[in-house]
């Protein structure tokens, strides 16, 4: 919970009295913020405080659980606008958010302890509000006019999922004034002028001081496919340029990219690993796409081990904690659904299709959206469960929420419609019309009509799990091949053209791993799981034989026993490359969530 808001509830927690009342004009209180202080009931209104008070709370047993009583009406703003009855009978809190009203949806809209250092820095700065934020959360100073400092924030902020949508428009309104970069702060985001300046500049047409001195600042915005590369291109563009050039080879692309490693390098906390995946996924496609590494061979993975190395210690240190932050935007494939449903619930969406392709990496990502020549709306990442195979990734994605809450079915993916439409009657009754379907992808995909679709296509982990004898480079060549074929762009574009807002998302990464030979042990491991070992019982899993990192990932069921394969290590034998999942590497964690037309 956050800290600030704690302290505020500290009257209710404190009091014995068997009613209590929790006065939230600005919606701050999550139920999950009281439900530890007794039972819990939403007023909405003086009439519903009226009613619930007078049925639940004004004969109120001692010995009942405490009745806690949320009133979210604009009416009742403080402790003096209730009814003296009930504001004599009861423990009151008054929840006010931290900073000025300007800035209040963005302090909710932040992670917790996000949220908490927000509170703290407007209750103390002499700075102007917003900008005080800018730089306490994101280390960024406010830009003064000077377009360069404009785009440079507006890139930073946009590779960050952990930002809120409302600082948008204050961005947009108070700080920025250079149009390709206020264009950016709109939702969804418009890259138009901005791609337009880059097109300029690329070819010749027009100087452009703010890109030469931006530089490959630049990049996260073609990792994360909102600006698109141009064909053409002038002969003095410095090196780094070649990231948004269409007629690069993959090979000069792929060279660039070793030499424009993201900062801070390396990587301290979610948004830095979001972006390193993002520019990691970027090299693994080049490289697939230059039919190996070549010369720079070495060097990929060499820069693979050492994101490793640390990478995996970070995860099992956050990953708890992370599971359980709040955030403007999804942080794990458990809460799309949820983020989608509040898409569905302010208006911003009317219909929505969420498509999951299962085994989808950001290295894959990166050549189907170019490849389908799909518009990137709007794009972030989010983490997979762990561990990393389908029955507990994918379903999380449909149940919107985590393994730890389908025990029962942790082990196939037959109930993920059943999950996907229970998900919904949860979250929004009142919508009848829901629908899942999983396909290969080997055939035109119908568009239905129904409100809310889910589409699993299976064509990429077929695709991958076939990659056994080139590894990424059979991989990469499968995956044109197979978008060629249109079925995606097609269902895309069916979907853009009948009014949906279209998200893409994976239920797990993959990488190119190595055959260490399997393990003779008669215990559950799931095929496509060659990086993980699962136990039945923690005896079984200390007595296995098997290499790799004994740890049991928070969000899982208590009887879920795992081994980790170590580095690229995968439990088969063999001596070629094969693409395969199930473990905890870069590649294999974060996913790509976007939203795109066609």
């Amino acid at each position: 919970m956050r800290k600030w808001l704690a302290r505020q509830l500290e009257p209710v927690d404190r009091s014995t009295r068997p009613v209590a009342v929790v006065i939230d004009p600005e919606d701050a209180v999550r139920t999950e913020d009281v439900d530890h202080l007794g039972e819990v009931a939403i007023a909405r209104s003086s009439w519903e405080l009226r009613r619930i008070f007078e049925a639940h709370g004004r004969h109120r047993s001692v010995d009942a659980p405490r009745l806690v009583l949320v009133v979210k009406a604009t009416e009742l703003q403080e402790r003096r606008d209730l009814p003296w009855d009930i504001e004599q009978s009861t423990a009151v809190a008054e929840v006010r958010v931290p900073g000025p009203p300007s800035l209040r949806d963005v302090v909710l809209g932040l992670a917790d302890d996000l949220s908490d250092r927000a509170a703290q820095v407007l209750e103390t700065t002499v700075d102007p509000p917003l900008t005080a934020l800018l730089r306490a959360i994101w280390g960024v100073d406010p830009p003064n006019g000077q377009p360069v400092r404009e785009l440079d924030l507006v890139v930073r902020l946009r590779s960050d999922p952990r930002v809120p949508e409302a600082i948008w428009g204050l961005l947009h309104d108070q700080l920025l004034r250079w149009p390709p970069a206020r264009a950016l702060c709109t939702d969804p985001p418009d890259a138009g002028p901005l791609q337009a300046a880059w097109a300029a500049w690329v070819q010749g047409r027009e100087p452009s001081p703010v890109l030469d001195e931006m530089g490959p600042r630049i990049a996260p915005l073609f990792h994360l496919g909102l600006l698109q590369p141009v064909r053409g291109r002038r002969e003095d563009l410095p090196g780094w340029a070649s990231v948004g050039i269409a007629d690069t080879s993959p090979g000069e692309r792929l060279e660039e990219l070793l030499r424009s490693r993201p900062a801070p390098w390396p990587p301290t906390d979610l948004g830095d690993w979001h972006a390193v995946a993002e520019w990691w996924g970027e090299v693994r496609a080049a490289r697939g796409e230059v039919n190996g590494g070549g010369l720079a061979e070495e060097r990929i993975w060499a820069v693979w081990e050492e994101l490793d190395a640390r990478f995996r210690p970070w995860l099992r240190e956050n990953f708890g904690e992370i599971l359980t932050r709040s955030s403007a935007r999804p942080l794990t494939v458990d809460k799309v659904a949820p983020f989608l449903a509040a898409r569905l619930r302010r208006g911003q969406a009317h219909r929505i299709l969420l498509i999951v392709l299962d085994g989808m990496g950001l290295a894959q990502w990166s050549i189907i959206r170019r490849a389908a020549g799909l518009r990137v709306v709007d794009a972030s990442v989010v983490l997979a469960l762990l561990p990393t195979i389908t029955s507990v990734s994918r379903q999380a994605i449909f149940s919107g929420s985590l393994p730890m809450l389908f025990p029962d079915s942790i082990g196939t993916t037959e109930r993920e419609g059943e999950h996907w439409k229970r998900f919904w009657a949860r979250e929004m009754p009142a919508l009848s019309e829901v629908s899942y379907a999983r396909v290969s992808g080997a055939q035109p995909i119908p568009l239905g009509s129904a409100i809310v679709q889910g589409v699993v296509i299976t064509a990429v982990d077929t695709m991958m799990h076939q990659a056994h004898l080139l590894g990424d480079v059979q991989l990469t060549a499968s995956l044109v091949a197979w978008v060629r074929q249109g079925v995606l762009r097609s269902l895309v574009a069916q979907a853009s053209r009948a009014g949906y807002e279209v998200w893409v998302t994976a239920d797990h990464g993959n990488v190119e791993a190595v055959p260490i030979g399997s393990v003779a042990e008669g215990l559950k491991v799931e095929d496509a799981g060659q990086r993980v070992r699962w136990y039945v019982n923690e005896t079984l899993r200390e007595a296995s034989a098997a290499p790799g990192l004994r740890w049991t990932p928070p969000g899982i069921p208590d009887d879920c026993f795992l081994v980790f394969a170590e580095g690229r290590a995968a439990y088969v034998h063999g001596t070629a490359a094969l693409v395969t999942h199930g473990g905890m590497s870069l590649d294999e964690v974060v996913v790509p969530l976007a939203r795109v037309e066609a």
